[in-house]
């Protein structure tokens, strides 16, 4: 009997070791540089939104909000938001038009939910961390190409639709344009 107690224990730690090695992810170096801020996070940081955002992106703070929400129901929508405490209610209703749009008859992706995920690579890509450190820090994420004209640029043809979308999107929900690329796209996978 003793030894099988024994062995029971032997068994139950090293299950215990286990779901604590799950649980606590062991930080990997991939090698990746130390993270750093860009563009106007690295010196332009005005809010404490932004002084957040910056955080998070370092590691310093977690990008979990604290705000208990709820999404808006019994077809409130929009105008529940108003009211609303919650920084991310208008999410809630712009995710259900996303997902409404973005799909097509069978419940799969369509052709716009593509071009989202195309828009947002397109609006971000532009970036360039050695420009930048030349004192030419412009690109990245920043929605230029919907609100500066970029789609008239060659590389960018074939994104007219989902432009022509994001400024619908923008208009009803009063969302910045930068945030509401990033979340298509982000939507869209």
């Amino acid at each position: 009997m003793p030894s099988s107690i024994a062995s029971y224990f032997t068994q139950a730690l090293g299950l215990l070791s286990l779901a604590s090695a799950l649980a606590l992810p062991v930080p990997v170096n991939d090698g990746s540089p130390t993270r750093v801020l860009i563009g106007d996070l690295k010196t332009k940081i005005t809010s404490p939104i932004g002084q957040s955002i910056a955080n998070q992106l370092l590691g310093l703070e977690t990008s979990q909000s604290s705000v208990v929400g709820t999404p808006p129901s019994n077809g409130q929508g929009l105008g529940a938001c108003k009211k609303s405490t919650d920084p991310c209610c208008i999410y809630y209703s712009l995710s259900k038009d996303l997902s409404s749009d973005f799909t097509g008859p069978t419940g799969r992706c369509n052709d716009l939910a593509r071009a989202a995920i195309r828009l947002g690579f397109h609006d971000a890509g532009t970036w360039s961390q050695s420009l930048a450190a030349s004192g030419q820090d412009f690109g990245g994420a920043d929605g230029s190409l919907v609100l500066f004209g970029e789609i008239s640029r060659g590389e960018n043809r074939g994104l007219e639709g989902i432009v022509a979308a994001a400024k619908k999107y923008q208009n009803k929900y009063g969302v910045g344009m930068a945030d509401l690329i990033q979340y298509m796209a982000t939507h869209a996978v």
